[in-house]
């Protein structure tokens, strides 16, 4: 029996000289050495701490995303702002100036709240596609062997409004500017160069603050039957 619990005292002994001894507390571990006792704790912790960690990598993420997809959203928007204007205008200046026609007016033109701009009438009277000056408002009309009107555009130039009007005209038969009076001529034909059908005249006189177009369209003759 002696010989017993001297051969355990011995083991105990050989094991603290040549090693430790650790102690299970739990998730822990209680750890005893030459070097001292050591408490190291179990793997929850470490987890939970692992876990802290990635929840706050996800939150700093969350936040990169929100602040980014506001960002985004902010540029969409000034883009579509700036869409918006461009298009507002691109429609001012497709509806701004002439009414019908290819030819721009002059850049000193003025156009007046009370001016007339239906020119429906005219259209209907010489049948045929026309060109109006910007700003030239309708100053009156008369029926009769002819049609006969007047358009006034404040602040134009004759000179102008006739080299407008003559890249309107195919193959015009009189063209003649009197700068001297400050006064020109353009004639031509409508309907047919060829048969010299429905002819314009277009007389044109620079005023003080105006230009005054005045314009005589002779009919096309109506065919006799046999």
């Amino acid at each position: 029996m002696k010989r017993f619990f001297l051969s355990l005292t011995l083991v105990a002994v050989i094991t603290l000289l040549a090693g430790c001894v650790s102690i299970p507390l739990g998730d822990d571990v209680l750890e005893i050495s030459t070097d001292g006792v050591k408490l190291i704790k179990g793997d929850s912790d470490a987890a939970g701490d692992e876990a802290d960690k990635t929840e706050d990598v996800d939150n700093d993420e969350d936040g990169i995303d929100e602040e980014d997809e506001v960002d985004n959203e902010d540029e969409v928007d000034e883009e579509d702002e700036g869409d918006d204007d461009s298009d507002a205008d691109d429609d001012k200046t497709s509806t701004s100036g002439k009414a019908q026609g290819e030819v721009e007016g002059g850049s000193d033109v003025t156009c007046p709240d009370d001016f007339n701009t239906d020119y429906s009438r005219i259209i209907e009277e010489i049948d045929h596609e026309f060109y109006f000056p910007e700003c030239a408002g309708v100053a009156k009309m008369e029926k009769g062997n002819t049609f006969q009107f007047r358009l006034l555009q404040a602040g134009g130039d004759y000179e102008d409004l006739f080299d407008e009007y003559l890249d309107f005209a195919e193959e015009p038969f009189r063209e003649d500017i009197n700068l001297t009076n400050g006064t020109a001529d353009l004639r031509f034909y409508l309907h047919d160069i060829e048969e010299e059908i429905g002819s314009m005249i277009i007389n044109f006189r620079q005023e003080e603050d105006h230009v005054r177009m005045d314009f005589s369209y002779r009919y096309p003759e109506e065919s006799e039957d046999d």
